[in-house]
């Protein structure tokens, strides 16, 4: 369910057909209702006619340290909300994943569509990110895989993906200075993470796996595998407690970590397609990961959905 509150009618009409597939648009009638309903919420869009105010960016900066995983849109008209950049700036440090104009809300360009499932995983990133107790190169396959468009389907898989072998990345592996998991349980969080976000009230777990292309059952013993409990039973206000999980036991970051490194402001600024060994933070201005060995060559194709633009 995407919450929205603000937008006008023909706004509305051209959003629908940029949800995901059987996603419900639920309009409210206050930023209240929306802060009350968020915890069962997969997004929030906002329409603003004018400029945000003080108590309107407080309101978004609520949203955001209650809900830290939770995608934030605001559309706005382009004399105030797409063209100016001090607004623009505001709303991004309170919280708000991306803000574009009426006029693009209509465009299937901007990959709106993909803000409501990539957004959450490439706020995860930036937290394994920072997790500097990991080796390097370990630290940014994570993070790179993470964020890819689909999950990594095997540790041979992952180990391509930092054009490492198999026994290199073990070796890798066993370098954190504190125990984590196997590669193999990363695999294995990787698609459930991948699952989750593409769960919402409208999909059952069943045409989650359609489009994951594994198995319904494959679903149900990857939940009992990693959470100790089939994903039938989830429920999707425990996103965030899923996310944080995979953070303490897959990652091995403590709670104040967590807390203290789970971002306010959008981790990424663009996609970053153009080199396939980093993912840009540019908009933190922070350091990029250490680079990789140098993968196999691909596509250019397959990198263009790497990351959000914000236009």
């Amino acid at each position: 369910m995407i919450l929205e509150f603000g937008l006008p009618d023909f706004g509305v009409t051209r959003l629908t057909p940029l949800l995901p597939d059987a996603e419900e648009l639920r309009r409210l009638s206050s930023l209240r209702r929306v802060q009350s309903l968020a915890p069962t919420a997969r997004g929030i869009l906002l329409g603003l006619q004018e400029p945000p105010s003080p108590s309107v960016l407080d309101s978004l900066q609520s949203l955001r340290r209650s809900h830290r995983w939770l995608p934030i849109v605001v559309a706005g008209p382009e004399q105030e909300i797409g063209v100016e950049s001090g607004d623009r700036q505001q709303l991004m440090e309170a919280g708000v994943d991306r803000v574009i104009s009426w006029s693009m809300i209509g465009r299937r360009d901007i990959e709106t569509r993909a803000v409501w499932r990539r957004m959450p995983l490439l706020r995860l990133a930036y937290v394994v990110h920072r997790a500097h107790h990991l080796p390097d190169p370990v630290r940014g396959l994570m993070v790179r895989a993470i964020a890819e468009l689909r999950p990594v389907p095997s540790v041979a898989a992952l180990a391509a993906l930092g054009g490492l072998h198999r026994a290199a990345l073990s070796r890798l592996w066993s370098r954190a200075s504190r125990d984590i998991p196997t590669v193999g349980v990363f695999v294995d969080w990787l698609q459930l993470l991948h699952a989750v976000v593409r769960k919402d009230s409208g999909r059952t777990w069943r045409g989650v796996a359609h489009e994951l292309a594994i198995g319904h059952s494959s679903i149900a013993r990857l939940g009992q595998r990693v959470l100790g409990h089939t994903l039938s039973e989830h429920d999707l206000t425990a996103r965030r407690e899923i996310f944080e999980r995979f953070l303490r036991e897959m990652i091995g970051m403590t709670p104040s970590e967590i807390k203290r490194h789970a971002p306010i402001t959008p981790p990424l600024s663009r996609p970053a397609f153009e080199s396939p060994t980093r993912l840009g933070f540019e908009s933190l201005q922070l350091e990029p990961p250490a680079p990789l060995p140098t993968p196999a060559p691909r596509r250019h194709e397959d990198f263009l959905g790497i990351g959000i633009w914000m236009t």
